[in-house]
C-alpha cells in the first residue's frame, strides 16, 4: 500500500480511536502540492490518500452532528458514502468498518432522552446505509451485531437514571425497537437451516455465504443474544400469534363484536 494511504489510513483510526478531537492532522498528513506540473496528473494513490483524507474530515463531522445536530447527518452521510464508494475495496470496507465503530462509540447517554432518541435513530441508519455493499457476510453480521448492542447498551444504562415518564416512554421504544430487529436477524438466520427453507430464498434473506461464513455469523448471533436462536418456525408462529393478539385488542377497543354491551333499560 502506498505510503500516503497509509498515513491517511493511520489518521482515520486514530481520530476516532482518540475522540475525533483533531481534523487538521488530515491535512498535514496528506499534503496538497500546488503549482506542480507534475501534479495535474495525480496517481491513483494520490487520488486516494486525498479521498481518504476528506472521508476523515467529514467522519469527524459527522459524529459532531450525531451528537448536537442530527438533522444534518443523512446529507453528510450520502457524501461519505459516495467518497468511499469511489475507493478500492478493501480501503472502502476498513473505512466503513472505522465510522461504524466511531458512530457507536458516540455518548448517547449523555443526551436528554428525546434527543437521545433521535440520535440512535440517525446512528441506526448510517449503520445500516453506509457502504456496505460489497462487504464480507460475516464483517456485515458483525457491525450488525455492534449496532444492535449499542441499543441494548443505551437502554441498560437508561434504566439506572432517575424515573420518568420521558424515561420510561424512551425504553418501551427503544425495546420495542430493538427486539423487532433482532428477530428479523434471528428469522433470518433460522431460516436458512429451516427444513422447510427455499435455497433461492435463503440467498435473499442472507445474501450468497459458504456454510463456514453462516456457522461464524450464527455462533457470533447467539452469543449476542446468549442463547441458541428458536427455528425458522417457532419464531413465525409466535410472530403470528402477536399479529392477531394486537388485532384482537384493537378490536375491543374499538367495540367489536366481542364485546358486550348491557342493553337493560333502554
Amino acid at each position: 500500500m502506498n505510503a500516503k494511504i497509509e498515513v491517511a489510513m493511520v489518521t482515520l483510526t486514530a481520530l476516532f480511536v482518540f475522540g475525533c478531537e483533531r481534523t487538521e492532522n488530515v491535512k498535514e498528513a496528506v499534503p496538497i502540492h500546488a503549482g506542480n506540473v507534475e501534479t495535474v496528473s495525480a496517481s491513483k494513490d494520490d487520488v486516494t490518500a486525498a479521498t481518504l483524507a476528506r472521508i476523515t474530515s467529514a467522519s469527524v463531522t459527522l459524529t459532531n452532528y450525531l451528537y448536537c445536530e442530527s438533522d444534518k447527518v443523512m446529507g453528510l452521510c450520502q457524501r461519505i458514502g459516495s467518497d468511499i464508494s469511489t475507493l478500492p475495496p478493501e480501503i472502502g470496507q476498513q473505512c466503513v468498518k472505522e465510522i461504524v465503530r466511531s458512530v457507536v462509540a458516540i455518548p448517547y447517554e449523555r443526551l436528554e432522552y428525546g434527543a437521545r432518541y433521535r440520535a440512535l435513530d440517525k446512528m441506526w441508519h448510517i449503520t445500516r446505509h453506509i457502504g456496505l455493499s460489497g462487504m464480507r457476510k460475516v464483517d456485515l453480521w458483525e457491525l450488525i451485531i455492534l449496532r444492535l448492542s449499542r441499543i441494548r447498551d443505551t437502554i441498560e444504562h437508561t434504566r439506572s437514571e432517575t424515573d420518568s415518564w420521558d424515561k420510561k416512554r424512551f425504553i418501551a421504544g427503544q425495546t420495542e425497537f430493538l427486539d423487532f430487529y433482532s428477530e428479523e436477524c434471528e428469522r433470518d438466520l433460522a431460516y436458512k437451516s429451516s427444513p422447510q427453507a427455499d435455497p433461492c430464498t435463503s440467498q435473499c434473506l442472507l445474501g450468497k455465504m459458504s456454510e463456514e461464513e453462516y456457522a461464524i455469523i450464527k455462533a457470533k448471533f447467539e452469543a449476542f443474544l446468549g442463547r441458541p436462536i428458536r427455528t425458522y418456525e417457532e419464531i413465525t408462529r409466535l410472530q403470528i400469534e402477536r399479529i392477531q393478539q394486537q388485532e384482537l385488542e384493537e378490536e375491543r377497543r374499538r367495540g367489536g363484536p366481542d364485546v358486550q354491551v348491557d342493553t337493560d333499560g333502554l
